[in-house]
């Protein structure tokens, strides 16, 4: 995309700072060590709320992330000096993450930071966007629960599939 004016090579390397800022961002929200992601299905994070923080919270009903959670982490490089200075810099931070978001969805691969299959699967208490990547990460498991569980029944699958047929036979005899 393109666009303004102004010459120079200031601007490349200002974007090229931008674009090293944000990678370095994706890979603390979602590491590619997979071992980074959880201990024993609860979030790792190295920053806790002081007691303070949490009654504050808690008696003003804020729906936020957990603390060290995939959003929270999130939120915290969009409101960084370097990322949260522009909007043009929040979107791009945030298609990336969608993106990789996608990849992992497209792999099978839950989401990094989120609880573990043995606690509630959506945290009704968290803000929105959180439960939101808490339900993808369902989505996966029980893909991929589908997918290696042989005792489950294929008949919709068949059916959907000879519906498809017939739609496809129906539609080249109109023609």
């Amino acid at each position: 995309g393109g666009g303004g004016g102004g010459g120079g090579g200031g601007a490349s390397s200002d974007d090229a700072k931008l674009l090293d800022t944000i990678e370095e961002a994706i890979e603390d929200i979602l590491p590619s060590d997979p071992d980074g992601y959880t201990q024993q299905g609860r979030c790792v994070s190295t920053f806790q709320p002081s007691p303070t923080e949490e009654e504050a919270a808690r008696l003003l009903r804020i729906k936020g992330a957990p603390p060290g959670s995939l959003m929270a982490l999130l939120a915290r490089h969009v409101t960084s000096p370097e990322i949260g200075a522009s909007l043009r810099n929040v979107a791009l931070l945030w298609r990336i993450f969608v993106g990789e978001v996608r990849w992992l969805w497209d792999q099978g691969i839950p989401l990094p930071r989120l609880p573990g299959p043995e606690s509630p699967p959506v945290d009704l208490g968290c803000c929105l966007v959180h439960q939101k990547l808490q339900l993808i990460n369902v989505c996966i498991r029980r893909r991929r629960n589908n997918e290696t569980d042989p005792s489950i029944d294929r008949a919709t699958e068949e059916f959907d599939l000879n519906l498809i047929h017939e739609s496809q036979v129906s539609a080249a005899l109109v023609i």
